[in-house]
């Protein structure tokens, strides 16, 4: 891709961020105290983000001294411009604070990824789409409403697992005797842009899922479904998978981008943690990966953001970084992440 031809996320940004190449957060839990450094090059990323997890109110502050009333604040000082937020579209489950969230980052002059997720309403699959369609349509009249505007809408996340959680009930596998799962997956995703195209949303719509299975995305198009130009993908180093490492994933993708002209995001990435007991979590973990620290935490940042920048033809679009803020005492998903203290 030419630098001349760049895609709608990029011509809708009013702001050409420098990739980061350094971007550490040191967490303390008990002072709640933040170190930031942050190098810049000529390279960039469109997207350098974060993915908070916790409505808990928690004030920050940094070795500089400042005082940051928020994570987003912080996150975007240290040169984070993207926030990637989840929406549930069941009506069910309240998504305020997502709202206030995107305008919170809007007002910082940050991108906002809302990744969305369907009801999974209907007595019968085809009553299903229609509901889709409806649900995602009502979803940007919703954000219009109180002024957000996407650069990126994904739909579900790490849709390839076929859960019901992923994206909707009817795209799982505990579904027998709907017909094959890809051909219910694709035209689910046919049926949410429909909506989506319909409330005029003309910004970009990417497909999230985990590690690099890049058939899934060419399946999707066999199938009928090609409204999607964002390939986001979960990057873990081992994570579910031990015989690849992130360099073996992206080189995987290579290929995929280039055949289907998508440009790829790492939606997700985190480092290998130590677990509240100190043992290291084996599942997470890889051998070129020698510190388990925040240090560690920047080593992989760094790696991953160089992985996607390098990408042929500028088709690497970004890096979110997967639960930024999550630390002891703020989140049930603590467990998970002690000791990462990323961004």
């Amino acid at each position: 891709m030419k630098k001349n031809s760049k895609n709608a996320v990029r011509r809708a940004s009013k702001f050409r961020f420098m990739y980061v190449k350094t971007l550490i957060i040191l967490v303390f839990c008990s002072a709640s105290i933040l170190s930031i450094k942050l190098e810049a090059s000529d390279a960039y990323l469109d997207f350098v983000g974060v993915t908070p997890y916790s409505e808990k109110p928690t004030v920050f502050k940094g070795l500089d001294g400042k005082t940051y009333r928020n994570f987003l604040s912080l996150a975007q000082a240290g040169g984070a411009n993207t926030v990637r937020l989840g929406f549930n579209l069941d009506g069910r489950i309240s998504n305020k604070n997502s709202y206030d969230q995107a305008r919170l980052g809007m007002s910082l002059k940050m991108n906002v990824i809302a990744t969305i997720y369907l009801s999974g309403k209907g007595d019968s699959f085809k009553q299903s789409l229609k509901i889709a369609e409806a649900e995602s349509k009502l979803f940007i009249e919703n954000l219009n409403s109180k002024n957000i505007r996407p650069a990126l809408i994904t739909l579900g996340n790490e849709i390839n697992h076929g859960k019901p959680e992923n994206l909707s009930l009817w795209t799982s596998y505990e579904i027998k005797d709907q017909g094959d799962i890809y051909e219910r997956v694709a035209q689910t995703l046919a049926a949410t842009a429909r909506g989506l195209r319909k409330a005029d949303y003309k910004g970009d719509i990417g497909i999230h899922i985990d590690r690099s299975w890049g058939g899934f995305y060419q399946k999707m198009i066999q199938l009928g479904y090609e409204d999607f130009q964002v390939m986001a993908i979960s990057l873990y180093p081992k994570w579910g998978d031990m015989k690849t490492s992130v360099e073996q994933k992206i080189a995987k993708m290579k290929p995929v981008i280039k055949n289907l002209k998508r440009r790829l995001l790492v939606l997700e990435t985190a480092a290998p943690y130590k677990s509240k007991r100190g043992g290291y979590a084996t599942q997470d973990w890889d051998k070129g990966m020698s510190i388990v620290s925040p240090k560690g935490q920047q080593t992989h940042l760094e790696k991953v953001c160089d992985l996607v920048r390098d990408l042929p033809d500028e088709m690497g679009l970004g890096v979110i970084t997967w639960g930024s803020d999550l630390t002891t005492g703020i989140h049930k998903w603590d467990h998970v992440t002690y000791n990462r203290a990323q961004v």
